[in-house]
């Protein structure tokens, strides 16, 4: 699939706080440019991705599309 398809964005995402009660920080890298963006909180990395997608999240899971690997993801998360 094309990078410059609308319908596929790859991102590295980084999760980090500076101590244990500390809010959680954020950044979401570009696979394609390596353009680095950072936010304060997850509430604004899910608006952020919602603008990206167009899509609203409504708080549950999301059809997997017919993704071959997401019952293989299940089965891990099941077993942990």
């Amino acid at each position: 699939m094309s990078s410059n398809s609308p319908n596929y964005h790859a991102y590295l995402l980084r999760l980090w706080r500076e101590h244990a009660n500390a809010p959680w920080r954020v950044s979401l890298q570009s696979a394609e440019t390596r353009e680095r963006q950072y936010f304060a909180n997850l509430a604004d990395l899910v608006a952020h991705l919602e603008t990206q997608t167009g899509q609203s999240w409504t708080g549950e899971f999301i059809s997997d599309g017919g993704n071959p690997y997401s019952s293989a993801t299940e089965d891990l998360i099941d077993s942990a």
